[in-house]
């Protein structure tokens, strides 16, 4: 297998694992209705929407922001893939 088909394999899986889980989070513990979900004493389960980058950053600066986020996105993913387009190993 190619650097880049391995790549985009393990890219695809790790979006697929990680959509499955946010949907079974939102559709097993219904977090959209309850809101939160007290699993322990000491760990609740909180519905969240980050739009911004860590810690928030970002999330409140205006669509502007969001779409100087999504460029800077794109151009990884891009570098990435001609990265591993021509990794040799």
């Amino acid at each position: 297998m190619t650097p880049l088909r391995a790549g985009i394999l393990s890219a695809l899986v790790t979006l697929v694992a990680d959509q499955a889980s946010k949907f079974w989070l939102l559709k097993g513990f219904d977090l959209a209705r309850k809101g939160v979900v007290k699993v322990t004493p000491f760990f609740d389960l909180v519905l969240a929407w980050n739009i911004g980058i860590s810690f928030g950053w970002l999330q409140n600066d205006g669509q502007a922001a969001q779409f100087a986020l999504m460029a800077v996105k794109i151009l990884a993913v891009i570098a990435l893939a001609i990265w591993m387009a021509r990794s040799q190993t």
